[in-house]
């Protein structure tokens, strides 16, 4: 822990206001980043974030620009980013993200598709149209009593497979 941190852990140790303003301020600041640029801080992370803990301490707003500019300089919040640029040029066909990518072991080219692609590439994978998976299990009851040939056919039927 870096000796920031164990100071203001100390002021907030001592004194309970400051404790609940930091609480506050750090909800509002995780909230903010979430809703600007899209990661997801933790109040650990909020604590590296030298505004905050000064606007806890003397009980002033924190400028929210100047925030997420902290915000930004995070490592976490850097890393992400980068995924998210790298996810994104993989997405737009970039040749050189590409070979990076294919150069990957087969298990962490899988890993990165499914940390770094699975947002941008959500929603169904087939045409079928699956309500819930209360429905989706009673469909696939019904066909695991079908012969083989008749579960093909009615799967495709219902755009599980084609």
């Amino acid at each position: 822990m870096s000796e920031h941190r164990q100071r203001f852990a100390a002021i907030c140790e001592s004194s309970p206001e400051i404790k609940a303003r930091f609480d506050a301020y750090a909800n509002a600041a995780i909230a903010e980043v979430k809703a600007s640029i899209g990661i997801d801080l933790t109040a650990d992370d909020v604590l590296d974030l030298d505004r905050v803990r000064l606007a806890a301490v003397i009980g002033e707003d924190f400028d929210l620009v100047s925030l997420l500019v902290d915000a930004s300089k995070l490592t976490k919040t850097q890393t992400q980013l980068a995924e998210r640029s790298r996810a994104d040029m993989v997405l737009a066909g970039d040749k050189e993200e590409l070979d990076r990518v294919n150069s990957l072991s087969r298990v962490q080219r899988m890993e990165y598709a499914r940390t770094h692609l699975q947002a941008q590439n959500e929603g169904p994978k087939s045409g079928g149209s699956i309500a819930d998976a209360s429905g989706s299990r009673a469909i696939f009851e019904s066909l695991a009593s079908l012969r083989p040939a008749d579960r093909i056919a009615a799967a495709r039927k219902l755009g599980l497979t084609k």
